[in-house]
């Protein structure tokens, strides 16, 4: 009768740590992952999200939840914005196939972005022009305060080339504006800081003034090109602490979880 009753609780053990592993290292694709500082939601195995701070994780089991509470997708991952999958119809043969558009989530900027000091960074991925580029997972950053000349003209197209040389596919921290966030253009207005060595940045839009691509406007922002006059501030940043964070688990999940470790102790005490 002991034997029986030790093959059960053996069984069980092992029933609860393969359950509890299973739990534990998750499937990739279940659930999306997004920070409460940002208005950006991840697949959990994106570079992004190992730089968010464990207390500002927010998850969500699907896209539609995940965009109900104002987030849009990663512009590097790339999570889907529907749970649905829509098959698409195979054409006859008298059919032109047509080209498959994936729609586009639409979004406010507005309380959707980190608009402290240093408060977004990513890597430039396009430089549009001397006072605009793109940045992955952010979006199209227009330079605050500042004015290159029209990419038509020779000296836009030096602005343009003095930007890419400086910070192309490098990594940027953003100030943006916390008034308005965007311009009249929809861009995201902000101070872009590239980096100076291994551990300092500068201020660009500082930097196209002083070297002369750019010329002082004071737009309505918090912004003032004025601040701007003096000698370049080289600023150290130091990268976010990572920490390790698990996908969370339903109460069944839980209880199951816990009967596999409570089974385990029971087994080693036992044998003790």
């Amino acid at each position: 009768m002991k034997g029986k009753k030790r093959k059960v609780v053996f069984a069980l053990a092992i029933l609860g740590l393969f359950l509890s592993s299973f739990i534990l290292i998750g499937d990739a694709s279940s659930y999306f992952v997004g920070s409460k500082e940002s208005g950006v939601y991840h697949y959990p195995g994106c570079r992004y999200v190992d730089r968010i701070k464990s207390a500002n994780l927010i998850y969500f089991d699907t896209p539609e939840d995940a965009i109900a509470a104002g987030y849009h997708p990663c512009k590097v991952c790339k999570p889907p914005i529907s749970s649905i999958i829509t098959p698409t119809p195979t054409p006859t043969s008298s059919q032109t196939p047509s080209p498959v558009k994936t729609p586009v989530s639409s979004y406010v900027w507005k309380g959707s972005l980190n608009t402290s000091k240093f408060g977004e960074s990513g890597i430039i991925s396009r430089v549009i022009d001397g006072d605009t580029i793109e940045v992955e997972g952010i979006g199209r950053i227009r330079f605050a305060d500042v004015n290159t000349p029209e990419i038509e003209t020779e000296e836009g197209k030096e602005a343009k080339e003095y930007v890419k040389e400086l910070c192309y596919q490098k990594k940027v921290y953003l100030d943006v504006d916390d008034l308005y966030i965007t311009g009249k253009y929809g861009r995201i207005v902000a101070v872009v800081y590239i980096p100076y060595n291994e551990t300092h940045y500068v201020n660009l839009n500082q930097l196209l003034l002083k070297e002369g691509y750019a010329e002082a406007r004071d737009y309505p922002n918090e912004f003032n090109p004025d601040d701007w006059i003096g000698p370049l501030k080289y600023v150290a940043i130091l990268p976010p602490p990572v920490y390790p964070t698990l996908p969370p688990m339903s109460g069944f999940e839980f209880l199951f979880a816990i009967i596999g470790i409570l089974a385990t102790i029971y087994l080693i005490k036992r044998k003790g």
